[in-house]
Formats: C-alpha cells, structure tokens, sequence
C-alpha cells in the first residue's frame, strides 16, 4: 500500500511503553497506519507538515509541554476525530471534552482500555455506511442531535416533520434508524412512530422516541405503538451514543441472523432436491417388486419390502416438505394465481381424502354456502386444503365426524375443518404453526408426521396475504382456520413474514 492510500491515526502519550502498546493493538486489529508524538509540539508539527494525512487521534491529556484543554483547543482546528485517554476523570473534564468535538474518552488504567479504543475506530468506520433519520421541528435541537450523531461518523437526514420523515424513508430506503422528537406540529412522534412500524418491521429500522415532557407513561407509550427505545430529554451525550449504537448493533445482528439461516435454507434446499431422486426410485423398486412385476415373493420379502416403501413414502414427505419451507423462506415460492371459485378445488380435494377417511370410518360432511371467486393458485390451496383435512382424520377417533365448512361473510371467505380428535391446550395451539413441531397427541392409526404441514400452510397463506387459525379445547376436538379476504391484502415481505395464527 502507497502512503498516499493509508489511513493514518496520530498517536498523542509521552509514555513510551503506552505508546507501543497502543500502537502494536491498533495495527493490528485496525486499518490505520500510526505514528506517535510525545509532545504538543511534535504532534502539531506533523499535522502542519502534510506529510501524513491523519483521520484520528488518540489524545493523551497529559503531555510534557501542555495539558489538557489546552490540548484539545490546539487540535480543533486540524477536524480530527479526536478519542481520548486520561488517567483520572471527573465532572469537570466530562462537560469539557462534551463541548470541544470530542467523540469519546477512554481512562488510561482499565485493562481492556485499548480493546475499547479499537471498538470505537472500528464503530466509527462502520458508522461511515449507516444513515440515521433525525425528526424534529426545532431547527437548533436538529442541529445539535445532527452534531452528536456526526462526531460518530453517521449518515445524518432530517425531517422538520412527520410527513416529512415519511417522505424521507421512501426516497431512502437504506435508512436503518429513526430519531424522533414527541412534540410536532403536523403528527406528533407517536403517531408517527405507528405509521412507520405498518411499512417497517422492528428488525428492519430502529426507532428512538424523545422528548422533554414530564408525562412519565410517554416512554410505554412509544414502546407501544413500536419505538425500540425512548430517551428523555435532557439526556447525557453517553447515553445518547449508547442508546443509538445499541440499536444499531441489534439489526446487525439481525441481518447476520438472517444470512446464517439463508445459508442453511439454501443447504437444505440442496440436500432435499438431491436426496428426493434417489428415495424416488427407491419407492418406484419397491412398487414393481411388490406388483410382482418382477417376479414372485415369499411372504417376509413382502412384508420387508412393504416396511421400505412405507418409510421411504415418509421420507419423500419429508423432502417435499423441505422443499417447500425452504422456497417459501427465501422468497423463491411463486405463486400462480387464477380467478376463480374455490369449491370445485375443495370438492377434488375432499374426494381424495375419502378413501383415508373410509379406512378409519370417519364421515366427511361439507356445509357450503355461495362465495364469490377469489385470486388463488389453485395448488398451494389444495396443499391447506389438503392438511388441514388430512391432520382431522388423523387425530380423529374411529366412526367419528369431519365437518368441512366454506362460507362468505361481509369481509372474508371462511374455511374450516371441524374435527371431533382429543383436542389442543392453549400452549400446543401456539406451536401448531412452527416448523417441526410435534406434539405429544398420538395419531389414531400410527400415522406419521413431519411436523412441517402446518408450517408450511401459514407460510403459503401468508404469501396469498391471508390468514389461518385455530380453535380447540381439550377433550372438544380442534377446528382448523382459514380466512380468505374479499378485499386483496399486500402478502408481506419475505423477511418480513409474521405469524398470522
């Protein structure tokens, strides 16, 4: 790397053995280049020279030939990020350093004084690609929120007002954090912070609520309506930049959730689509030798053969299942959606279910009433067509009944599948809809389960924008849920899916 290209640091300690060690943990887990002054002097005397082009400072404020304030006013004018290091600190100093541009001090003879100091340039580079969104309708509060956040190496807009704001995060989409004020003219900052959370998920955009108000239920109110955090005025600049960089630091660690699990939905999407082949053809051997398409069998080769394709019928389900989850996580699922009336789909899927439904004795009775056409694809219908159905006649008792209800109401087409099974408590009906999950309901028959169906039903009514549900008690049997709009709903976001049950 040319000196022209580095990036340099000048380091103020007239101690040798502190200089070195600065010096030693900077390069190393920092970008910058250093170089060290033991004296105001010296130290001013490479920033006249050009010789190097200095970005940040590490400021010692005990020096041979000056010392504190004095320091930091004889730097001010070279516009340096200044952090510094002091051994001894009190009120005093704090409100100094707090007026002269200071970004953060660190004291000298904590252990980890210098991982601190790394931190903070590390923070301060990253803070360089982070746009933070200030709402206020003072102009002198603006500029001092603006100033705060500036030292810390933000992307700083402002918003004079709610409207304003709104205005600004649609022509910005890289906004990641929003300050607003609670007092404004045209909306005031809670009615604000509401509007913005029906566009942007928590995870997507943080939002800190302030204001000097002595109404103490404020700080419950925008955390209700959605702020991740509230600050009341008059708050310290510490606090402040703790605030901020916290909620910073939770979308980031969001979003490298979000890639470990796109990783791993992409690594089972491929080990799913390579492994359905192989149990495909298993299956279809299976079927010849026991079709005795390929000669005769005694009757444990039946019995053993018979016990494969069974379970490799069970694991199909299961890749088709992985299939599915991982293609509706990524956003790969699309749908093709028709216009039309959903009976005649239920009809077909209800007389595949028959013959299961035979085998267990178990009556399908359908309660229809007229419903208009609606905007669908036809086979991820049939698919929660398919398990809500399958699951009642699972857990249903043998000589039992399976109501099958599809009617409009002024704002929805409702389906439901009413079962007379053991029932869910309140705790199992809130993991009815998460991926594998199995409750301890045993079937009726020894049938098997992915604990994927369910999942994989919310996730494709969440894609159409619709809604489903459960309602059940134990000993009462369970009806399943399925709530079509009349009027067309936005389906959410891929990253933005929320559970609808």
């Amino acid at each position: 790397m040319s000196k022209d290209s580095e990036r340099y640091l000048l380091i103020l300690e007239d101690s040798q053995t502190l200089a070195h060690l600065a010096r030693k943990k900077i390069e190393e887990h920092t970008p910058y280049s250093t170089v060290c002054a033991t004296t105001l002097e010296q130290a001013l005397g490479l920033l006249d020279s050009g010789e190097y082009a200095f970005e940040k400072a590490l400021v010692d404020l005990t020096l041979p030939d000056a010392a504190g304030e004095e320091i930091i006013d004889a730097l001010q004018p070279y516009q340096l990020h200044m952090i510094v290091m002091t051994g001894t600190f009190g009120k005093e100093w704090r409100g100094i350093l707090q007026g002269k541009n200071v970004v953060d001090y660190f004291i000298k003879n904590k252990i980890n004084s210098y991982d601190e100091v790394i931190a903070c340039l590390n923070r301060l580079d990253r803070n360089t690609q982070v746009q933070i969104l200030v709402v206020d309708d003072s102009i002198s509060y603006r500029s001092l929120v603006k100033r705060m956040l500036g030292l810390q190496n933000y992307q700083v807009l402002q918003a004079s007002s709610g409207a304003e704001a709104l205005e600004m995060l649609a022509a910005n989409p890289n906004i990641q954090l929003v300050i607003t004020d609670y007092m404004m003219k045209d909306m005031n900052g809670i009615m604000l912070t509401e509007t913005i959370r029906q566009k942007f998920k928590p995870h997507r955009l943080g939002l800190i609520g302030i204001s000097a108000t002595e109404d103490l239920s404020l700080s419950a109110q925008f955390l209700k309506a959605g702020a991740s955090d509230f600050l009341r005025k008059p708050f310290t600049v510490e606090e402040f930049n703790c605030r901020v960089e916290q909620n910073i630091q939770r979308m980031e660690q969001f979003e490298l959730l979000q890639k470990s699990i796109d990783v791993k939905d992409h690594f089972l999407g491929i080990a799913a689509h390579d492994l359905r082949s192989p149990m495909g053809i298993i299956y279809s051997y299976c079927q010849l030798f026991l079709g005795g398409r390929l000669g005769d069998l005694t009757e444990d080769q039946e019995k053993v053969l018979a016990q494969i394709k069974k379970t490799t019928a069970q694991s199909l389900s299961l890749l088709e299942g992985l299939l599915d989850i991982t293609a509706i996580e990524s956003g790969s699922l699309r749908l093709r959606q028709v216009e039309a009336d959903i009976l005649p789909l239920l009809n077909e899927r209800l007389e595949l279910q028959r013959m299961r439904a035979r085998e267990k004795d178990i009556e399908l009775n359908l309660y229809v009433q007229n419903v208009p056409s609606v905007s669908h694809d036809p086979e991820r219908l049939g698919q929660i067509i398919d398990n809500f159905v399958s699951n009642a006649i699972k857990y249903s008792p043998l000589k039992s009944t399976i109501t099958i209800s599809l009617y409009a109401t002024d704002e929805n087409i409702y389906l439901g599948v009413e079962d007379q099974g053991p029932g869910l408590s309140p705790q199992e009906q809130e993991r009815l809809f998460k991926p594998f999950e199995r409750l301890n309901k045993k079937t009726t028959a020894g049938e098997s389960s992915t604990g994927l169906g369910l999942a994989i039903v919310r996730k494709i009514a969440e894609s159409h924008g619709w809604k489903v549900g459960c309602v059940s008690q134990l000993g009462q049997g369970s009806t399943f849920q399925l709530w079509i709009p009349l009027v067309p709903l936005a389906p959410p976001l891929p990253s933005e899916v929320t559970t609808m049950a």
